[in-house]
């Protein structure tokens, strides 16, 4: 395998630097870019796996993940609220804790897929 490789809810699987890991979709939290690499964020632990954010978008369940940012993926699953900021920036917390900023070219398809139908 050269990467995440399942789009239909199935474990993925990608290389990190000491071979192959798998993860329940579910369990991923958000994917961070780093370099040319990213950083996977789970409950309590990153895995650094060897895959541009953009390549590991295009192996992502479309339907569970959203790209957020030019830096970040979420896992919807995982969003906890969102809020405006009086920066003008838009806020995501996630169940981690952690919060990112949804940036204005994503903010639009990223709220309408958190709520359907409003």
């Amino acid at each position: 395998m050269t990467g995440l490789e399942s789009k239909s809810g199935g474990r993925l699987a990608f290389k990190t630097g000491g071979g192959i890991r798998l993860f329940e979709p579910s369990e991923i939290i958000w994917i961070e870019a780093s370099s040319k690499a990213s950083v996977i964020h789970l409950a309590g632990a990153s895995e650094v796996i060897h895959l541009r954010l953009g390549s590991a978008m295009q192996r992502l369940d479309e339907e569970r993940f959203a790209r957020v940012s030019r830096f970040a993926i979420v896992n919807l699953g995982h969003v906890m609220e969102t809020a405006h900021k009086t920066n003008g920036d838009h806020i995501m917390k996630l169940s981690s804790g952690r919060e990112l900023v949804l940036s204005r070219l994503h903010r639009a398809e990223v709220l309408r897929r958190l709520m359907p139908g409003a």
